[in-house]
């Protein structure tokens, strides 16, 4: 049993010192909210043609709206060539809106605030450029699928590799 154990232990330590990690930041828009926001992103390169994505948005305010959401996707690589490799993409996430009016009536000020999260899928595909060995510029476009808020979120950045 103390070898099994031994085994299993020394095939995880294995695979995790052979996985590649990256991190990025990018810039996005998102066509529901209607505005620019920026982000930043973790990567774990599961397989040689598996990797998972975890990612935050932060949504500029605009028009008392505040949106940010958090997403965890999962990538099928396809490296075209040594600097560029295309793929689509699928995962789940969680979308946050904040709102918040001020109006006024007969002189009385009155002031609401509406905070709400749900849930949303992720389908769409991007694309990843080689600088150098660990620099890689990333293109990505995504159709959020969010309980009346579906949204398209186009987002640019740059990803290093460690």
């Amino acid at each position: 049993m103390k070898k099994l154990f031994l085994v299993a232990a020394f095939a995880m330590v294995s695979a995790f010192a052979s996985a590649q990690v990256a991190v990025g930041v990018h810039t996005l828009y998102g066509t529901g909210v209607e505005n620019l926001g920026i982000g930043v992103r973790g990567r774990y390169d599961i397989t040689d043609k598996f990797r998972a994505d975890a990612n935050f948005n932060y949504y500029f305010k605009k028009n008392n709206l505040e949106f940010w959401d958090l997403n965890a996707n999962l990538h099928y690589l396809f490296n075209i060539t040594d600097k560029f490799t295309v793929y689509p993409m699928a995962g789940l996430g969680y979308a946050n809106v904040k709102s918040s009016w001020e109006y006024q009536n007969l002189g009385i000020v009155y002031k609401t605030n509406d905070n709400y999260g749900k849930f949303c899928v992720n389908f769409g595909g991007g694309v990843d450029y080689a600088l150098t060995e660990d620099l890689y510029l990333n293109a990505e476009v995504k159709y959020q699928v969010v309980s009346n808020y579906n949204q398209t979120v186009f987002s640019a950045g740059i990803v290093y590799k460690f």
